[in-house]
């Protein structure tokens, strides 16, 4: 992961970002007190998204953009790996400012596409896991747990129900 891949035309990047949990700054801690790229500290907390900058040849001079890999977050000296939730970008802040959605289509500010796919009428609030489909109303979410075990989706088995509020 440190090394240039010179056919892929990318160079890898990590950026790290910490902050002093609240014992830490009880306990007179600084995150002066780190080097850059050292081991965590039980007292600091941090996201790291891992990159790589990528070459696009172009004419007349190469372009170069930054794909994100992954990202990973670090609590009370517990790693968690961050996961894209699918169906909920046509949810968020975003999408209702009239900018284009990622199918591209202009999002007028009215509810299209936002409802469950089950009901057809409420909001889709509840995200399905593993798959990560955020397809279906709280409501409708506990119906489908009593009839059957399969995402509505892709029919993978649900292994638990996750309700998420987009505000």
């Amino acid at each position: 992961m440190c090394t240039h891949n010179e056919q892929m035309a990318s160079y890898p990047l990590v950026i790290r970002l910490e902050t002093l949990t609240q014992a830490g700054r009880d306990a007179g801690h600084s995150l002066d007190e780190l080097s850059p790229g050292c081991p965590l500290q039980p007292w600091v907390q941090s996201q790291t998204t891992y990159c790589e900058l990528v070459r696009t040849p172009g004419q007349p001079t190469d372009t170069w953009g930054i794909r994100v890999i992954k990202q990973k977050i670090w609590v009370n000296e517990v790693s968690y790996e961050l996961q894209d939730i699918y169906g909920i970008e046509s949810q968020s802040c975003a999408a209702k400012d009239g900018t284009s959605s990622d199918s591209g289509a202009i999002d007028t500010g009215d509810d299209a596409g936002r409802e469950c796919v089950i009901c057809m009428s409420e909001p889709r609030d509840t995200a399905v896991l593993p798959c990560r489909h955020m397809c279906m109303c709280a409501p409708c979410a506990k119906a489908l747990r009593e009839q059957t075990n399969k995402c509505p989706i892709c029919r993978r088995q649900v292994e638990s129900l996750l309700k998420i509020v987009v505000q």
